[in-house]
């Protein structure tokens, strides 16, 4: 269940943050949101947009199984820090009163922090959705020492260099380097 319910989840808060990106846009002169997104170097707007969009399609791909889970968790997890770190930064520099004062508009004072918290939605979701995937339980990892019968096994014996294939519990094999 929760392997199906974390890329949704990862969909879900890249479409609350596309929402809240263009919310301005709906309630305040185009100009004043341009000086409010404007406060940082990088185009703040810009950016989420595009990695939100991207995370959606990275999430979508790996519900629907069409790519491989990890991969697509490493991905959105990658795409959500990168959107968290410069949400965050903008939020920090941006003063409070910009947008309020530029639209006059004290509905949107607190957006900048809504939008950021937001914003860490994505990454949030996109470990879970690495963990509910590609990861033992901590008990397993006990048995492994002890048994070569389980989903992951080990590489390579220290002494002689047999190497073995080893496959994850997501289904992959790999050879190993020995």
């Amino acid at each position: 269940m929760s392997k199906r319910l974390a890329p949704k989840v990862g969909i879900v808060s890249c479409l609350v943050v596309l929402l809240l990106l263009s919310l301005p846009y709906f309630l305040a002169p185009a100009t004043a949101v341009g000086a409010y997104y404007g406060t940082i170097p990088v185009p703040v707007h810009l950016l989420d947009t595009f990695f939100a969009l991207v995370a959606i399609i990275a999430f979508g791909s790996g519900l629907k199984n069409r790519s491989d889970p990890a991969t697509v968790a490493g991905v959105a997890l990658v795409l959500g820090a990168f959107m968290a770190v410069i949400t965050l930064w903008w939020a920090v520099v941006t003063p409070a009163d910009t947008l309020v004062e530029a639209a006059r508009m004290d509905s949107l004072s607190g957006h900048r922090w809504a939008f950021a918290l937001v914003t860490l939605a994505v990454p949030i979701s996109a470990g879970w959705y690495a963990e509910v995937c590609c990861s033992l339980p901590f008990s397993s990892y006990s048995e492994l020492l002890l048994t070569d019968s389980l989903p992951i096994t080990k590489c390579c014996d220290g002494g002689g260099g047999v190497c073995h294939q080893m496959t994850t519990n997501c289904g992959h094999t790999s050879p190993c380097r020995c």
